[in-house]
């Protein structure tokens, strides 16, 4: 029940982690452990790039808080396509952010977990490459313990040191350097993650990443997401946010865009 996974991410939050869990939460030789916390949660979405994804399952993330913070590629990507505008980002009111996790003590999020064949698991590198990569712990609903790698909060400097200042530039420097006054390309510095004010959530993708746990766990466990996913500011949460944009869950992609598949949870 709901109540009964408040009280287990309680009960981790008090407990330090069991040194069992390297023998017993690994996936199987050959596999590898993921801790999906926004697209990544919809079964659909992960297998779009690791087609032989399997083994989903509802678990709670310990010791991470989940938080809309950076700016994500692909919002920018498809939020800049003049086929589309305003579909997938408004860049008048910075709603272009996406989910990350970054450690928080005490702190825990209800997530996907589910495993990829190790040779699988560079596409999916590659797809989430605005992240550091991170194996963290998790217990499915059955009170299993596992272990997977999660997208969490990196820097911009590491970005720009791992994919090189072209590739940074080609993904998210072109969309920045605008004039004050105009929404896009966006006035500043090209930046992802060292934000200084304001960044919302991309309306599309989170009403996806909703669905996706929907979908994928019921609605208890959307209840559980809605409450212990926040904005940038760290304290409104992705529930009270909805309470006061309803219409935000009440709008689908465009089904003539090519990518709406990937974005109803």
């Amino acid at each position: 029940s709901f109540l009964g996974l408040v009280r287990l991410r309680l009960s981790l939050t008090r407990s330090p982690p069991l040194a069992s869990m390297a023998e017993t939460g690994e996936a199987e030789e050959g596999w590898v452990g993921m801790l999906g916390l926004g697209t990544l949660m919809s079964e659909a979405s992960a297998k779009s790039t690791s087609p032989s994804a399997r083994n989903f399952s509802l678990c709670t993330v310990v010791g991470y808080r989940r938080v809309f913070a950076h700016a994500s590629h692909h919002v920018l990507r498809r939020g800049a396509d003049p086929a589309w505008p305003g579909v997938f980002a408004n860049f008048a009111t910075r709603e272009i952010a996406a989910l990350s996790c970054e450690p928080a003590q005490g702190a825990s999020f209800a997530a996907c977990y589910f495993e990829v064949p190790a040779a699988e698991f560079p596409s999916l590198q590659e797809r989430e490459d605005m992240y550091e990569m991170v194996m963290a712990e998790a217990v499915t609903q059955g009170g299993l313990r596992r272990r997977g790698f999660v997208c969490c909060r990196t820097s911009d400097e590491k970005m720009k040191a791992k994919m090189g200042d072209a590739v940074f530039h080609d993904k998210y420097g072109r969309h920045f350097g605008g004039v004050e006054g105009h929404d896009y390309p966006i006035p500043g510095p090209p930046r992802v993650w060292s934000w200084d004010g304001p960044i919302l959530p991309a309306r599309i993708y989170l009403r996806h990443c909703v669905l996706a746990i929907r979908n994928q766990a019921g609605e208890e466990a959307e209840r559980a997401f809605l409450a212990d996913t926040f904005l940038w500011d760290r304290t409104t949460t992705v529930g009270q946010y909805l309470a006061e944009n309803p219409a935000i869950m009440d709008t689908p992609p465009p089904p003539e865009h090519p990518d709406a598949y990937r974005f109803n949870g």
